[in-house]
């Protein structure tokens, strides 16, 4: 089991692992010859994206939300809403599903492709990760607008009022563990947080 891996690596070597990445070296593990996606590819994983089950109402809910602030009484007053996703999952198959078409910017785990001996892509390193702490990194950058100015640092120092997204303007969804910090970040800020999980399930709560 995935979850078991930081116990496994810490009785076995002594040695302390990213409980929220992990999986992904497994994932790469796995694509090699005699693992279990012998191959893996990213656009392997864009195609798994479109496999991608949601809750009821989804992507539906971007649509109607994107009506009403076409409203007139909302574009005079440059009222306009964006979505983003920031998830510890990997962004290759966000950007395979349906929702990505309504996304302004996805952050999630990247890997980085080499070829194979048969001269085929293969995912073969990590090249970026998202983990509970860096979801907060992430929200940073919308607000300094780096998504539409990647020329500026996310350590770099703007003044509140030059900021592109106050994060009193930001209602941030999710629904596991490693988005507290984030859930901290936007409502010390002045943002709306909202936890969802399945209707009946105590184990979420």
């Amino acid at each position: 089991m995935i979850n078991n891996l930081p116990q496994k690596y810490k009785e076995e070597q002594d040695v302390e692992v990213n409980k929220d990445t992990i999986y992904l070296n497994q994932f790469i593990k796995d694509a090699r010859p005699d693992g279990c996606f012998p191959g893996l590819n990213n656009e392997q994983l864009k195609d798994f994206g479109k496999e991608l089950k949601f809750y009821k109402g989804v992507p539906d809910i971007f649509e109607a939300v994107k009506r009403v602030v076409d409203q007139d009484a909302y574009r005079e007053r440059d009222i306009h809403v964006e979505n983003y996703v920031v998830s510890t999952g990997m962004s290759k198959v966000i950007q395979g599903s349906k929702i990505e078409p309504y996304m302004k910017h996805i952050w999630g785990c990247e890997f980085i492709e080499d070829e194979n001996e048969n001269g085929q892509k293969v995912i073969s390193e990590l090249g970026y990760t998202i983990d509970n702490t860096s979801k907060t990194r992430a929200l940073f950058e919308i607000n300094k607008g780096i998504p539409e100015t990647p020329n500026i640092d996310v350590n770099a120092k703007v003044p509140e009022e030059l900021r592109r997204v106050q994060f009193k303007n930001m209602i941030y969804i999710a629904d596991g563990p490693s988005d507290i910090p984030a859930f901290s970040v936007v409502k010390r800020y002045g943002g709306a947080t909202f936890a969802v999980y399945p209707k009946h399930d105590e184990k979420s709560l």
